[in-house]
């Protein structure tokens, strides 16, 4: 949920670790982060994630707010 929302997967913490060195190899959330490493976002989640971050704090009810389609509203409320 966290890459979904624009979590980066590639941050290293201060000893030059990823997310993924934190894991068994074996589990579900190792599994998780490999998929995510070798399968990008797509366009349209890239787009998503970028117009929530510009957006700033606040951001679902500055999107609500914005003069565009429902349909896009709710898109980037990932309603």
């Amino acid at each position: 949920m966290l890459i979904e929302f624009g979590g980066n997967i590639y941050a290293r913490d201060n000893r030059g670790k990823k997310p993924s060195d934190y894991t068994w190899s074996s589990s579900p959330t190792a599994k998780c982060f490999e998929y995510y490493e070798k399968t990008p976002l797509s366009l349209s989640q890239l787009c998503r994630v970028t117009v929530r971050k510009a957006a700033g704090q606040r951001a679902l009810e500055k999107i609500a707010k914005l003069n565009i389609p429902q349909r896009l509203i709710q898109y980037l409320s990932y309603n």
